[in-house]
């Protein structure tokens, strides 16, 4: 029996040693569970991308309305992955401890993707993720934005850098913070860069870039977006590598902070792309494809229209049919998020890089610093 000093000087999150057995074990699961599901389906893959384009476009110079439908590469998704994630669900419902919130939340929004990529829900998951749209005061400065930053595409001639050379050059930067991510070239990506949680960081293999792109994503992908992984690991449980609720607005909100205050020369357009990218979002549940293009292509007539269509693909892409209300909103988190961590100190950017929170666990931090503190897990990496 515990004395009253040993009582009274025990952190309340402290676990017992089954107890952490038991979490190490379920954050395993976990892992498996979400790693299952992004090997069984590509969001960011359409598989008929180009197609639309060119069926869109040529609707767009003789003006009949006409609404893309995109394909996703196929996915793999079956009762097997329901059957993990609700198990694992039932879990961790049934296990006390102060993480246990986070992974419930986590695991049910995955099982609710899982869902919808299955065609079991009535209803597109997506459109109904009303809480992920931008608020009013949001919109109305990404417009600010948008009227005082007018997108320049003479900025970006000079990217003549192969995505093969860039790709070794990332690389030898990831090893020279020893982060232990590996640099692959990926033929199918839609942005120029992706950084996945299985340690691999994709370049586009037909893509360019700029002295002041390698700079910038120097920055923003690997001190941003790898950094935080890598520190997720670091904490022993791989809740972190994924991150927790929201992480998503301040992963985007920091890899933007980098690229615009911690180099040497700014890559251009970078507030225009995460302002405009705000304003669509707040656009999706009241205008399709089309009248979201024509929209923008008024808003910033400089904006070419290839990278407006390729801009509005990733929005719609998980939906599908263009003429759906509606879409994924996670580009959105750019915008929302650098507004977010340009007010923070340096030490509180320096928290988000080292815990991959979300703003909804900004008060709860010290709590999670303690609760990892206290409970000493071995590194993942």
């Amino acid at each position: 029996m515990k004395t009253f000093n040993e009582y009274i000087t025990t952190s309340p999150y402290l676990l017992s040693q089954e107890d952490k057995d038991k979490l190490l074990k379920l954050d395993k699961l976990y892992y498996e569970f979400i790693m299952k599901c992004k090997e069984s389906y590509d969001a960011h893959i359409i598989v008929n991308l180009d197609e639309q384009w060119e069926l869109f476009n040529k609707h767009l110079k003789t003006s009949i309305k006409y609404n893309p439908i995109f394909k996703l590469q196929p996915n793999t998704l079956t009762d097997y992955h329901i059957q993990l994630g609700e198990t694992l669900l039932k879990e961790f419902r049934n296990f006390r401890c102060f993480l246990s919130e986070y992974y419930i939340q986590l695991i049910t929004d995955q099982l609710d993707i899982i869902k919808y990529f299955m065609g079991l829900e009535s209803a597109p998951y997506y459109m109904s993720r009303k809480s992920l749209l931008p608020s009013l005061e949001n919109y109305q400065k990404a417009l600010e934005v948008i009227k005082n930053t007018k997108f320049d595409e003479s900025l970006t001639t000079d990217r003549n850098i192969p995505g093969d050379k860039v790709a070794k050059i990332i690389q030898n930067y990831i090893d020279s913070k020893e982060y232990h991510w590996i640099v692959k070239l990926n033929d199918e990506l839609l942005p120029r860069m992706s950084v996945r949680p299985n340690k691999t960081m994709y370049v586009k293999t037909q893509s360019k870039f700029s002295k002041e792109d390698i700079e910038g994503l120097k920055r923003h992908e690997v001190d941003g977006h790898i950094g935080r992984r890598y520190y997720g690991l670091k904490t022993g449980l791989y809740l972190f590598l994924f991150g927790l609720p929201g992480r998503n607005t301040l992963d985007e909100g920091l890899a933007v902070y980098n690229s615009l205050h911690k180099v040497k020369k700014v890559k251009p357009n970078v507030m225009f792309n995460i302002a405009i990218k705000t304003v669509v979002a707040y656009q999706l549940n009241k205008m399709d494809f089309w009248d979201l293009f024509k929209y923008i292509q008024e808003l910033a007539p400089e904006f070419p229209d290839k990278k407006v269509f390729t801009m509005l693909a990733r929005f719609k892409r998980e939906v599908g049919d263009g003429s759906m209300l509606g879409g994924c909103t996670d580009d959105l988190s750019y915008f929302c998020g650098y507004r977010i961590v340009k007010d923070m100190t340096d030490q509180q950017r320096d928290d988000i890089l080292k815990y991959n929170i979300g703003p909804g666990q900004i008060k709860d931090l010290p709590k999670i610093k303690e609760f990892l503190k206290v409970n000493k897990f071995k590194s993942l990496i």
